[in-house]
């Protein structure tokens, strides 16, 4: 099926958008300058993205697949789920569009946290928790833990560039973080203790 008119200049957005902010940094990206680059009125970003920061969200999303991940997930068996989300995490940041996907990254973890906040709470995790809630207990907890994990472990190899994290193969990767993943989804969650009673001095 052809992509409408209006589609169409939203992923020219989306692509120019994709290229500015790989570059730059956020705060020096301009929506006239991506407007200008992508030949479309800057009226147009607002129409389709609202802001610079959704705009910012909707690249990352695009570039991480999200919703195809998950899909390829929670497509294999629960027992295989910690394994086989450390090789898509791993793909994904090895990906033809790792350039990018570095470049936002910094850009989230160092001068603007809440740009890559928002993208996690607003639409990974949300996007995460409506397909695993079924299968896993607690989501709201254990996403984020399982999140965090994969965070660091991505960063340290990636951008880091940590030995032996940089070289190792994806395979032997997922045979010693998939186990720690799988835990964090499926593994009994300590309960809360009771809080100690005020000791007498």
């Amino acid at each position: 099926m052809t992509a409408s008119k209006g589609e169409r200049t939203k992923q020219n957005i989306l692509a120019t958008a994709t290229a500015a902010f790989a570059k730059k940094s956020y705060d020096a990206v301009s929506l006239r300058a991506i407007a200008r680059s992508a030949r479309v009125d800057p009226a147009l970003i607002h129409h389709y993205f609202g802001s610079k920061t959704e705009l910012f969200v909707s690249v990352m999303a695009s570039l991480l697949n999200y919703r195809g991940i998950i899909s390829n997930i929670t497509a294999a068996p629960k027992e295989q789920w910690g394994r086989r989300i450390v090789i898509e995490a791993d793909r994904m940041w090895g990906s033809p569009h790792a350039a990018a996907l570095h470049a936002l990254f910094r850009t989230g973890i160092g001068s603007h946290p809440e740009l890559l906040r928002n993208f996690i709470a607003d639409r990974l995790l949300v996007a995460a928790e409506a397909a695993l809630a079924p299968h896993v207990d607690n989501p709201k907890e254990r996403l984020p833990l399982m999140g965090s994990q994969l965070i660091g472990v991505m960063t340290g190899r990636y951008l880091v560039k940590m030995e032996p994290l940089r070289s190792m193969p994806r395979e032997r990767l997922a045979d010693l973080i998939g186990p720690t993943i799988q835990r964090y989804l499926f593994d009994p969650l300590p309960t809360n203790p009771e809080p100690e009673p005020d000791q007498p001095r």
